[in-house]
């Protein structure tokens, strides 16, 4: 990194909160850490996209530069919830969800 450029920041939004960060490529692992879950390992967190929900593993990546709006949920869990809205096969992390979280 050169030196005398600053870093850009880039927004993502977790469990509703606005957090800022520098580095654009987050693991799930890293993502959970900015939403101070711990232990990662007893968590899980869902990517919401394009009216389109996915379970991330500790170890996938994301890039906040691709594409449009996404937001990230986490949860206290070791299961996920499958079902499907508007023809379309989601996951949660809860057996409850507000289908807004999803649009």
């Amino acid at each position: 990194m050169n030196e005398g450029k600053r870093s850009e920041e880039l927004k993502l939004t977790i469990d509703d909160k606005e957090l800022a960060v520098v580095d654009p490529v987050l693991s799930g692992r890293d993502i959970l850490a900015l939403a101070e879950r711990r232990p990662v390992s007893e968590h899980q967190v869902i990517q919401v996209r394009e009216r389109r929900s996915r379970l991330l593993s500790l170890d996938d990546k994301v890039d906040l530069r691709d594409g449009p709006e996404t937001r990230y949920f986490t949860f206290a869990s070791d299961r996920t919830f499958a079902f499907t809205l508007d023809e379309i096969g989601q996951v949660w992390g809860d057996e409850e969800v507000d289908a807004e979280r999803l649009l």
